[in-house]
């Protein structure tokens, strides 16, 4: 499934970059004209960093 997929991603871009694998949320957003998917994982990050 492709959620499965970018969720994959998501995790290996942050082994790659050395960053804490953080549980983040991905979800279609409310304005579906901004996207088909959205996630938290930036805000987290930022918060932490």
């Amino acid at each position: 499934m492709i959620r499965d997929q970018i969720t994959k991603a998501l995790n290996q871009a942050l082994l790659s970059a050395k960053l804490p694998s953080e549980a983040f949320t991905l979800e279609h957003p409310a304005d579906l004209s901004v996207g088909d998917y959205a996630t938290n994982i930036a805000l987290i990050l930022a918060k932490k960093h």
